[in-house]
């Protein structure tokens, strides 16, 4: 039953990668069988994406876009995701009209926000990007993601103290278990010259680390601790350990 195979597979997907050849043949004999049916190409080009084929991706989910005419889909859910495919492919200023077409039917999705700005940043438009995340955080205020990301951009221009009132106002709101954000501060620390608080951020963020059974802990956050805390040793037998697994090793090995 086609149903219940796309079901199951979009289950484990993430956990089972050895499924997404038959999901992939799936979805496109579902495709050829409803040719009008905007869904089987959004679910091929999430399947892309999340491979990485991100030309691959933008080709099923401009397919999408151009058949959702025919269907009451959610097409702001369409743009977000074509946005991604296009910025994986270094298309800045595509990705930027479509994250603003998502926005303009869900101004309540903050990744839509974060890669319109990602988008502006990575055209050299920093003063833009701070700005729609400003704006992304007048409609949700209480999103630790966004400030989050207008952290890491003020850190770019060199603008430090905000960067360091927007990180805290992300830890506020994200709590102290949100190892990301706190190693985004203690960069700042570091930028700032605070090489002890930014020390203290790396040792809090691998003794929570430690805590929690080993297949819940964050290891790319992990290895940054160890490394900024001077314990670069202890990142190479987690590389090692993960490197049977590509996709798994890939930021470790960055």
């Amino acid at each position: 039953n086609i149903n219940q195979d796309m079901k199951a597979y979009f289950q484990f997907y993430e956990l089972a990668d050895k499924a997404l050849p038959t999901l992939a043949v799936l979805l496109k004999a579902q495709q050829a069988k409803q040719p009008t049916e905007s869904r089987w190409s959004y679910y091929l080009g999430l399947m892309y994406n999340y491979k990485s084929m991100f030309a691959d991706g933008e080709a099923a989910l401009r397919k999408a876009v151009e058949l959702s005419a025919y269907e009451n889909c959610n097409i702001g859910l369409l743009y977000k995701n074509l946005a991604n495919s296009l910025y994986g492919q270094g298309k800045f200023s595509e990705t930027a009209e479509m994250a603003q077409k998502a926005i303009e039917n869900d101004s309540t999705d903050e990744n839509s926000w974060s890669r319109l700005a990602n988008a502006y940043y990575e055209m050299g438009q920093m003063t833009t990007a701070t700005d729609a995340l400003s704006k992304g955080i007048h409609i949700l205020p209480e999103s630790g993601f966004l400030y989050y990301w207008r952290a890491r951009m003020y850190m770019y221009a060199g603008q430090l103290r905000n960067a360091l009132d927007d990180i805290n106002t992300a830890i506020s709101i994200d709590g102290d278990g949100d190892f990301s954000d706190i190693m985004q501060r203690s960069e700042i620390y570091r930028k700032l010259g605070n090489d002890k608080k930014a020390l203290a951020d790396c040792d809090s963020v691998i003794s929570l680390q430690l805590a929690l059974p080993e297949d819940q802990r964050d290891n790319s956050n992990l290895a940054y601790a160890y490394v900024r805390s001077g314990q670069k040793d202890k990142v190479i037998p987690m590389v090692e350990k993960l490197a049977q697994d590509a996709d798994n090793a890939g930021d470790m090995y960055d």
